[in-house]
This record gives C-alpha cells, structure tokens and sequence, in this order.
C-alpha cells in the first residue's frame, strides 16, 4: 500500500492507494481521501491523485443533444455603421472600430423584463440562451446555438459551466464531477469523478479553464458541514488527474495568461469573517508553490473579495477587496497590485468604484473608476504604480485586444454605445439602440476575442457605475 500525505489550509488528507502495480498499469484504483483533524493549518499543495475512469458509471455533468432542434430558432440580424438597432431580446456584437452590429433575436424568451444572461463562447460562435414552456412567462429550457450552423440543441441541467478560449470545449459541473464536451458535436470528451474529494453539485461555485485548455481550476463549497469552505482542485484535461491545491473561507483562484501560474485568495478568519479582524491572504501557485503572503484590509470591515485576474503579460495581477457589507450597500474596493514573479504587494489603489477594472491590452495601464479632487470618471495607473492621470468621463470598460480603446453604454437620446480613445480621451459614438440594452462588466464576456463588444437586451440597468454617492478620493499607495 501506497499512502501519500499533503497539508491543506485546514485540514491534512492522507491519499491511499491499494495497489501500486494497478496504477502503473494505469487501472483505475479507488482512492479514499480522510481527514485528519490533528493537521496544522499549513497552506501547501495537498497530494495529486488519480481520478480517471471511474470503476461504476458516473453520471454526465450534462447533455448537449446531438440532433439539431426544429424551430423557432434564434433570428441573425445585422446593422451597417450608423444604423440604429432596434434591439428587442437578443444577443449583440458590436464591433467598437467600425460600429456594425451583428446580432441574433432570441424566441420564446418569456415575459420578463431582463432577459437571462449566460456566458457567450470566447469567439462569439456559441450562445446559450434560455427558452419558456408554452404559456410559461419564465424560461425553464437551455439551448445552445450555433451562429455559424445556425442550429440550435438542447442543454442538460447544470449549476455550472465554462467555454475553453477556442470555442472547442467546454466543461459543465454536474451530479458527481464535471463533464467535458466537445461543443460541435455534443461528444462527451471525459469525465471526472469529483465526489472523493468532497464534491457536490449544488455546491459548485466557481471555474476557469487555463488559456491554453490543458487545466481547469474548479472551486466548490464543502457542503452542509462547512458551507463557507472552499475547496480548490486542479483538472488535467487530458490525463483527468484531480490535484487538490487549497481549503480557505470562500477561496477563488485566477490563471496567468501563460496557464503556468495561478493567485488563490481567501479571507483568514472563518469566526471574524466581515469584521475588522477578517483579512484576506493571498497565494501564488503553479509548478513551485510558494511565496505565500497576506494584504491586511484595514481598519475598514472585509465585505468581498473578487476573483483575481493578471494583466495581459503576466507582469502583474490584480486583487480586488471591497468594505461592503450588504449586496445593496455602496463599497469602496481596494486594488491590490502584486508581482507574481517575487511574490510581493507592488501598490494598492484605494477608494475605487465597482466597474472598469481592467488592465489595457498591453499590460501598461490599469483602467479604475473614481473620484480626485473635483474629477470623477476614469482614470489610468501606470503598471509600476508611479503615475495616475484622469481620463474623463467614466468608461465601463476597455478593451481586451486594442490597448488605446475603452467603451461605455450611454443613456443619450435612447441608448448609445460610445468609445473613446484611451490617449487622448477623445470620445466618439458608435451607434444606437433602442430597447433597454445591457453592457457590463460582470457579464461573461463583456468582449469577444476578436475585441466586439457583447450586448444584450432586455437588460436594463446594465450599463453605469453608480455615481450616486461620493466616495473617498483615490489614492496610490506603494506597498514595496
């Protein structure tokens, strides 16, 4: 008998494997993970186990049929530049270098003011969308459509799911563990058994695929005993080995644009937690865990922590915490810049508003929305944190492909999409619509990966960043 033995962040896991000469041979083995309760509370990686094929049936995360759906279905339309586009509910494309719009108005969508949004596919090829039972006014029913076939399938349940970066795959979290389907044809390319490592479906909270489609880091609560405890695990794509990283008070995790590195945030104190003596402490991980560190939140309450991005060029990542203590309360968020090469805080912006945090597509600049003095809109920090300049009025958001583009959803005569040159501030409009459109950062994706802009409607109230009440001034502190 084998026993491999791993520290988490709250508790040790002992990984027994029966047969040595089994998992040479590359059979699939039970694997009993125990808890021992004795363990101190030591963030390193835990043990990496096997979990491939599973020796009983596991049940598909979900189903995308592979016979095409008669209609109604999904109707293309397209604006030219200046065209005003008569929105209604429908999904949008709007490209900021030309204003043409291609888009495609979704059938029996319900009767409901907002039109329920789900992730579009990275290249714009995929949408999934929702449709009603008839004489229903709710949608109950998942397609998935097909710009370039126009055609449309049914979805299966799930409670979670993530495109890769080229539209091939995607995985979608389910009854045991996660299925991974490749997307044009509905194939279910592999699934992984995820209930030894404390897995349940409802409990799913979070994923990413690694930029290039070799990983996945899925995050999911550990059920009724501790709801607020967040395991993180680390998918092979290819191999379907599970390598469980972290355990930590709500831990999310963010890649690196190369896939070789990852930040894991957690807040520290599962007692204290939205007090001032919760923190939040952050890890980098990858090949070489390590450099473990912690940002103290102040004196000001802890109230969220955001998933953790990095800036095009993996120079630096970003952390986001926030004081607010209610989903309707205003916050000022806190911008934690580090340096995932020397595992250090390089500065921390203070007082920033809850959109357009960005870096520009070159990795030189962090788009914030705030107030200085009597300037309040967008402004722009220097990567090393030395230089803050004010852009103008605020901006929703800039663009992932063209580092001199930011756009916003204006509310002008109707509605407009509007851009505006990150260099010279220089705005210009881009075309109409009526309805009651949506853009917005919180949308997945609000881009394209061709740089179009992802617009859907009915969704109001999508669009803005709340300047209703002032907050603090913005500030630039350095943290080396």
């Amino acid at each position: 008998m084998v026993s491999v033995v791993g520290n988490a962040r709250f508790h040790r896991w002992r990984v027994v494997i029966p047969s040595l000469a089994a998992a040479v041979a590359g059979i699939m083995i039970a694997v009993a993970i125990i808890r021992d309760e004795t363990s101190p509370l030591d963030p390193a990686l835990i043990a990496t186990v096997s979990a491939g094929p599973a020796t009983a049936p596991v049940q598909p995360a979900v189903v995308l049929a592979t016979n095409p759906l008669a209609g109604p279905l999904p109707t293309p339309v397209r604006f030219a530049p200046g065209e005003t586009v008569d929105a209604g509910r429908g999904v949008y494309y709007v490209d900021p270098r030309t204003g043409a719009v291609e888009g495609w108005q979704l059938p029996d969508t319900g009767a409901s003011a907002y039109l329920p949004i789900y992730p579009t596919s990275p290249t714009g090829r995929y949408l999934r969308y929702a449709v009603a039972a008839p004489g229903e006014s709710v949608p109950v029913r998942e397609r998935l459509y097909d710009t370039r076939t126009g055609t449309a399938r049914e979805l299966g349940p799930t409670s979670y799911y993530r495109f890769a970066a080229d539209d091939s795959r995607f995985f979608a979290a389910g009854e045991d563990g996660i299925t991974i389907t490749r997307v044009e044809d509905g194939t279910v390319e592999r699934t992984v058994d995820l209930t030894a490592f404390g897995y349940a479906h409802e409990y799913a909270r979070g994923g990413e695929w690694s930029p290039d489609g070799r990983h996945i880091l899925l995050w999911f609560a550990l059920g009724a005993e501790d709801p607020l405890i967040h395991r993180i695990v680390r998918i092979d794509t290819a191999s379907g080995i599970v390598t469980p990283l972290h355990d930590g008070l709500l831990a999310q995790a963010g890649w690196s644009p190369d896939g070789q590195q990852y930040v894991v945030t957690t807040h520290t104190n599962v007692e204290a937690r939205d007090t001032a003596d919760d923190h939040m402490r952050w890890r980098l991980g990858g090949d070489e865990l390590g450099m473990p560190g912690m940002i103290k939140a102040g004196a000001e309450p802890l109230g969220g922590i955001t998933t953790p991005f990095y800036s095009p060029d993996g120079a630096n990542a970003v952390i986001l915490t926030s004081n607010q203590r209610a989903l309707n309360e205003p916050a000022d968020w806190r911008v934690h810049v580090i340096d995932p090469r020397r595992g250090v805080v390089l500065f921390r912006v203070q007082n920033a508003l809850s959109c357009g945090r960005r870096w520009t597509a070159d990795g030189r600049w962090l788009h914030v929305v705030g107030f200085r003095g009597d300037q309040a809109g967008s402004f722009l920090i220097a990567a090393g944190g030395s230089e803050m300049r004010f852009l103008g009025r605020f901006v929703e958001d800039v663009s992932p492909v063209d580092a001199r583009l930011g756009g916003y959803l204006a509310r002008e005569e109707g509605f407009a999409i509007n851009v505006i040159d990150l260099d010279t501030g220089a705005v210009r409009p881009l075309t109409r619509m009526t309805g009651d459109p949506g853009w917005d950062v919180n949308h997945d994706p609000p881009w394209l990966n061709d740089g179009r802009m992802v617009v859907h409607a009915a969704h109001p109230g999508h669009g803005g960043c709340g300047f209703s009440e002032r907050s603090g001034n913005l500030t630039v502190d350095e943290q080396r």
